[in-house]
């Protein structure tokens, strides 16, 4: 899921690079600085310019900034709501797991 949005976020951005284990750094297109200073947490979508001390908690605000076309929006949605949704599913299997080992049952 993390490949995408980093996809997502390199075909609005531009090229990255990784500073740490989910954070990749990018050109800020709120204030146009030269080097890569704009830090975005791919997998909690927090994002901070270290120049302009603009940013944000989620990948939509950063997108309300930048003023992205719409379409990448809509991917962007796309991919957010595939990822809830697995969560979902993977909780539910785990809660199910939970009930069955709580109740007794012999798996």
């Amino acid at each position: 899921m993390q490949e995408k949005i980093l996809s997502l976020l390199n075909s609005i951005l531009g090229g990255s690079h990784n500073t740490t284990k989910d954070n990749h750094a990018f050109k800020c297109p709120i204030c146009n600085h030269r080097k890569r200073k704009l830090e975005i947490d791919v997998s909690s979508g927090k994002w901070h310019c270290w120049v302009c001390n603009r940013g944000g908690k989620k990948f939509f605000s950063l997108f309300k900034w930048i003023k992205a076309r719409p379409a990448k929006i809509e991917i962007l949605e796309a991919i957010l709501k595939t990822k809830r949704r697995a969560y979902k599913s993977e909780e539910e299997y785990y809660g199910n797991q939970i009930q069955i080992i709580s109740s007794g049952e012999v798996l």
